[in-house]
């Protein structure tokens, strides 16, 4: 029988790699000085927008990554560590909620990221956190695509206004002139 230091030791390992391997993007995060209070705080902000935090000695996140054969996050797991893992489509959110609770909290920062296979850094995570939200970027692409559509089809309307005054002045033109004939008979 297996003590229960180790069976929890395994369940921790065992959570992070299957989240590992669910969830396409993973933030490491740093959380010197902040209180449980606003720890929570940010868990409660994280678990509404239908991403967690998972926090670990890094001894255990070293092992998880190991088992998965993930390397080069060594940089990443130093000091506290924690690991925001996130769907892919809600990054930009999640990284501006981050970005926000590090403003407020002084010990809180973010270390890198790995989305898929691609490791980032601070800087690449701030300028993902400085992005318009995905509603605005379709929006952005949509007004993209329709605007020379629209332009198109005004010019189109043009032309066919155009076409329509010309046969109404031509047919004005006619009763005119049938008007003239009319009188001098």
């Amino acid at each position: 029988m297996k003590k229960i230091g180790i069976l929890y030791r395994e369940k921790i390992i065992e959570r992070i790699t299957s989240s590992w391997s669910q969830l396409e993007a993973r933030i490491f995060v740093s959380f010197n000085k902040v209180s449980a209070f606003n720890f929570n705080i940010l868990r409660n902000i994280l678990k509404k927008e239908g991403s967690s935090i998972f926090v670990s000695r890094n001894s255990l996140i070293k092992r998880a990554l190991d088992s998965i054969s993930v390397d080069s996050m060594d940089s990443f797991i130093d000091g506290s560590t924690g690991i925001v893992f996130v769907n892919y489509d809600n990054i930009v959110k999640i990284c501006k909620i981050l970005f926000d609770f590090s403003k407020e909290n002084e010990g809180f920062m973010l270390k890198g990221a790995a989305l898929g296979e691609k490791q980032l850094g601070f800087d690449e995570l701030e300028k993902i956190s400085k992005l318009p939200p995905k509603d605005i970027l379709i929006a952005q692409a949509v007004m993209g695509i329709a605007s020379p559509l629209s332009g198109f089809v005004a010019a189109l309307n043009n032309i066919l206004v155009k076409f329509l005054y010309l046969i109404d002045g031509i047919k004005n033109k006619k009763s005119i002139a049938e008007d003239n004939v009319d009188d001098h008979k």
